[in-house]
């Protein structure tokens, strides 16, 4: 699974598996203000790198040992608030309340994007 979210004043990403070699979380945070941001959250699942952006640029990565494809789950997409079980940094798996800001636009490729690809983005203003 994968997620990205605010909590204590921190930007968090997260992505997760059941199986095999992606039984550690991979995370990444970054401090965020309030306001209106554009967070990218990249993973390379094969190679094992999760990015994390901020504003169109880069701001932690984390990576796994040993290769490997995310393994596929059940439950379905969410935006604003949890819809099946995820995986948060404090071991909870469940949100006390769904996401009180606002979301303007959502994005999801089917490949990895280059930093100068989610610097391009966030300067056009586009998911």
């Amino acid at each position: 699974g994968y997620n990205l979210y605010i909590d204590g004043g921190l930007l968090y990403g997260r992505a997760w598996g059941d199986s095999g070699a992606w039984s550690n979380d991979l995370e990444v945070t970054t401090p965020i203000t309030q306001g209106m941001h554009h967070g990218a959250l990249v993973l390379d699942a094969t190679g094992g790198l999760l990015e994390l952006f901020l504003d169109g640029v880069l701001v932690d990565t984390d990576t796994k040992t040993g290769p490997g494809p995310l393994p596929s789950h059940p439950d379905a997409n969410a935006i604003g608030r949890v819809n099946g079980g995820t995986r948060f940094h404090d071991g909870n798996s469940t949100a006390p309340s769904p996401y009180a800001g606002r979301i303007d636009e959502v994005a999801v490729f089917d490949s990895v994007l280059s930093a100068a690809r989610v610097y391009e983005h966030y300067a056009n203003g586009s998911g």
